[in-house]
């Protein structure tokens, strides 16, 4: 636990989010170790990450930031409407903080 904790933090810090890419991949991997997340939700998750666009991860790298750097709720509605798209928007997924 204290090792995906810490991983979460890396994750997380105000200098990751400056690429997108890259940040909704880790993201992913957080999620995939994560014992909050159901053995069904991980592959769904993974799945989309796979398949978001450039936007898309955009989208969720700025949500995220502004949920955990900024104004909560203007980070949190957009990226749980992100996981309403594509049928994720669980608790565990949705509740990220760490």
């Amino acid at each position: 636990m204290e090792r995906l904790e810490k991983a979460a933090k890396e994750c997380f810090t105000k200098k990751s989010f400056t690429d997108p890419n890259k940040f909704v991949s880790e993201t992913a991997k957080l999620v995939s170790r994560s014992t909050m997340v159901s053995m069904f939700e991980k592959p769904k998750f993974k799945s989309m990450v796979t398949n978001l666009t450039t936007k898309d991860k955009e989208t969720i790298a700025e949500s995220l930031y502004e949920l955990l750097h900024g104004k909560e709720k203007t980070g949190f509605e957009p990226f749980l409407s992100e996981l309403q798209k594509r049928k994720l928007a669980k608790w565990t997924l949705a509740v990220c903080r760490t």
